[in-house]
């Protein structure tokens, strides 16, 4: 998912979204969920359903998304919206287990290289077609077909599948690691063990898709006219509001909500305004500037909901560019960069980033290992690059989603040192498009994740074949250790694999980390069952959320 800001509520733009890799483990001559294992709980099971009243539209302000096709689903604006049309094998609870969805529940053999998943039977798309074990075939080979310059963020787990590799190089028709025995039994075979592929299957990208949909079309009309086998559906959609329907006919329990409206933020832009139609009753929930809190405090009267996003915001640079084809001038921008300034300035909820994998990731360390701020250095380092204050490096065109104070900030800490960035705020799907094709020669990106697994993180991001590598990073010693970490169960090993990892990108400097992002929203006080889960809203299950008509609700 692209690489920028937070798009559900706030002003930026897009998070990319890492897919899920947590890993259950259980083991015997097969692992079956319901059977050799405590049952996870399940979506449907986090709300009180004795208490709800059904009924109503629950409105917010966010980024619509461009399109809604699960394995493209490459930011939070389409990741929030696919989440509520589509459903996948499995689903993760609130320990991010994976628990079961339209697979009611699997077998896994001890080596991990077998999977058996049994699908519900009576579960319908919204056209009313069952979904059978085919549909999961077409689907995944949908993810792996996808365009190079396009990939899917499903594709990374999705080609340890046996087969895989050769399917994607177009050397086999067949995904042979792959097989529906029946209607509803699916079989997956991998080449190699992947600690978090079970949970991967619960990422937005790898929703189930009806094969008739897209045939009768195109995947572009089909991303324009969604139909998926969750719990709501696709009603309308302009250039200014995204309308959702409950869909009856869907195997779960049922939403209680009517309809789902998500009204764009370009409509309205300024969020002193958004907060104003909040207090009017236009909308359910808004998200507030740090500036804004003092008063909302003060008045007391909405309930206020704060996140920080598993998120990591940097400043990327195209590594087969010049200049930055030279390590040496990474580094010296590295080492001009006081991330401490950057936060401070900012009206925003952001804290100081000390590394590349976030707190809250597998991996972590509160150990400082970012290149530290040094203008001496850098200065050091361009000189002996041949540019000395800057000397022959003409203005950047720096590319990014949204400019705030910390982006300023950034702009001004390097024009110390002599080189000058032009500040290029673009639409985030145009951003998008810059860094795919690579003509962004530096940009601010931003990682907000689906897993909690560090390495995972590190191998989508810094290998050379991982689908958001947006720098054309390549360093062999990174890619042997990520593979190694995707492979093995041993943590202690995972994790000396990662601070590995992280040390030699940041020796290389293809990135520079800046900060983590936090949201705050403000919620209208008769909402319930709206529960901000690790990943933030992008992942709430809509279905849970109800209003409370009782009298004395405000």
């Amino acid at each position: 998912m692209l690489l920028a800001t937070n798009t559900n509520m706030t002003r930026r733009g897009p998070s990319l979204r890492l897919d899920v890799r947590v890993v259950v483990a259980c083991a015997s001559i097969f692992v079956t969920t319901l059977a050799g294992c405590e049952k996870p709980s399940t979506r449907a099971e986090s709300v009180p359903q004795v208490t709800a009243t059904p009924g109503g539209t629950f409105t917010t302000l966010t980024g619509l998304p461009r399109r809604l096709d699960p394995p493209y689903s490459d930011d939070d604006s389409e990741t929030m919206v696919i989440n509520q049309i589509f459903d996948g094998l499995v689903t993760l609870d609130k320990n991010l287990l994976p628990g079961p969805a339209i697979a009611e529940y699997w077998e896994i053999s001890p080596d991990r290289l077998h999977y058996r998943f049994f699908l519900r039977r009576g579960v319908r798309f919204q056209n009313g077609r069952t979904v059978m074990s085919d549909d999961f075939i077409y689907s995944f080979r949908r993810i792996l077909q996808a365009p190079e310059d396009t990939p899917s963020p499903g594709r990374d787990a999705l080609r340890v599948i046996e087969g895989a590799r050769d399917f994607i190089a177009g050397k086999a028709e067949e995904l042979r690691g792959m097989r529906a025995p029946d209607p509803y039994t699916l079989e997956i075979d991998l080449e190699e063990p992947h600690h978090g592929f079970l949970s991967a299957l619960a990422s937005a990208s790898t929703k189930v898709v009806p094969r008739e949909e897209i045939e009768r079309s195109s995947e572009e009309e089909f991303s324009k006219h969604p139909v998926g086998a969750g719990p709501f559906r696709l009603q309308s959609w302009t250039d200014k509001e995204l309308v959702l329907a409950r869909f009856d006919g869907y195997y779960g329990r049922a939403a209680y909500l009517d309809e789902v409206h998500f009204v764009s933020w370009d409509s309205i832009a300024d969020p002193m305004v958004a907060l104003d139609r909040f207090r009017s009753g236009q909308f359910d929930i808004v998200p507030v500037f740090q500036i804004q809190l003092a008063d909302l405090k003060a008045e007391n009267r909405f309930p206020l909901l704060q996140h920080r996003d598993p998120s990591l915001y940097f400043l990327g640079m195209n590594t087969e560019t010049p200049p930055f084809d030279d390590p040496r001038v990474r580094k010296a921008i590295a080492h001009a960069i006081d991330r401490e300034a950057v936060v401070k300035v900012s009206r925003e909820a952001l804290t100081k980033a000390t590394g590349l994998v976030p707190p809250g990731y597998f991996g972590y360390s509160v150990d400082e290992s970012a290149i530290k701020y040094d203008p001496a250095e850098a200065r050091r380092l361009l000189a002996e690059a041949g540019h000395p204050d800057g000397a022959g490096i003409p203005p950047l065109t720096f590319y990014l989603a949204w400019s705030g104070e910390a982006e300023q900030e950034v702009v001004r800490q390097l024009k110390e040192i002599g080189i000058t960035l032009r500040i290029r705020p673009v639409h985030r799907f145009l951003l998008e498009r810059a860094l795919v094709e690579k003509f962004a020669p530096i940009f601010e990106m931003g990682y907000a994740g689906e897993a909690t697994d560090g390495d995972d993180f590190l191998f989508t991001l810094f290998h050379s074949t991982g689908s958001k590598n947006y720098f054309g990073y390549a360093n062999r010693e990174v890619e042997t250790l990520g593979e190694q970490s995707l492979r093995m169960q041993d943590s202690r090993i995972r994790y000396n694999n990662c601070r590995r990892i992280e040390q030699l990108v940041l020796e290389d400097a293809p990135v520079i980390p800046l900060y983590h992002y936090g949201e705050v929203y403000v919620l209208q006080p008769r909402v319930r069952g709206f529960v901000m889960g690790p990943f933030g809203i992008a992942d709430l299950p809509f279905e849970d959320v109800w209003f409370d008509q009782t009298p004395d609700t405000p």
